[in-house]
């Protein structure tokens, strides 16, 4: 049976996948991530640095790249 799919086309959906992941970042999740970290900020301060990571995690642009894609040592 052939594949529906080619190797490419998998990468491509896989590729969406991931991109769709950072498209709607939950804005909460990013100070809980750092809730350590920050701890010793003002809660403004808090509120501050927490929109300003959310903001430029939201608008990041992705980089996919596959293991087979990489350097013979894992870099990309």
């Amino acid at each position: 049976m052939a594949e529906p799919f080619t190797d490419q086309q998998l990468r491509d959906f896989a590729r969406r996948v991931v991109e769709s992941c950072t498209e709607d970042i939950d804005f909460m999740g990013v100070g809980e991530q750092f809730e350590n970290e920050w701890s010793g900020l003002p809660m403004e301060e808090f509120d501050d640095v927490q929109r300003r990571v959310h903001d430029l995690a939201s608008s990041a642009t992705v980089t996919v790249s596959w293991p087979d894609e990489q350097g013979g040592d894992g870099d990309v």
